[in-house]
């Protein structure tokens, strides 16, 4: 039986480091999917306004708009404008547990602690599929609880 062909993803990735914008360019160098990257939050939200992608790497710290506040723009923004949530997923070495809650209350679908492997971020991706945010953090939690990626949180 044949391998399933992976569709790629169009990732915005919102990210201030320049090292860490290398490694992830690195790590989706020949995988189907591919990635535009924003240097600050304010720039994460007008591309995310001006551009069609299925999710969203949310670095947290950042200059000038940080990732919480750039996700929480990005949600009032699906309200007003009546759009489906696109998943976005806390990229951060923040890992304890008030980290967590604080992008899950900015509305984020999952967090992610720095360091991440290759494998990690391919796997993270590939759960994700075009529906709700909702049904895609469920998709994930159970993904996760199979045991097959560590370091994400579903939130």
């Amino acid at each position: 039986m044949g391998e399933v062909p992976r569709i790629g993803k169009r990732i915005l990735a919102a990210e201030d480091s320049e090292s860490c914008r290398i490694l992830l360019r690195q790590f989706l160098k020949n995988s189907p999917h591919t990635v535009v990257f924003a240097e600050d939050g304010a720039r994460a939200v007008e591309l995310f306004l001006s551009g069609q992608f299925d999710l969203i790497l949310m670095d947290k710290q950042m200059p000038g708009m940080d990732g919480l506040t750039a996700t929480r723009a990005i949600r009032a923004r699906e309200r007003e404008q009546n759009r489906h949530p696109i998943f976005i997923v806390a990229l951060t070495a923040d890992a304890l547990p008030r980290h967590i809650e604080a992008s899950y209350s900015a509305g984020c679908d999952a967090h992610l602690s720095k360091p991440i492997s290759r494998l990690q971020l391919l796997e993270m991706i590939e759960g994700v599929r075009p529906c709700r945010a909702s049904q895609q953090a469920e998709k994930l939690t159970e993904f996760v609880n199979r045991g097959r990626v560590s370091g994400i949180v579903p939130l």
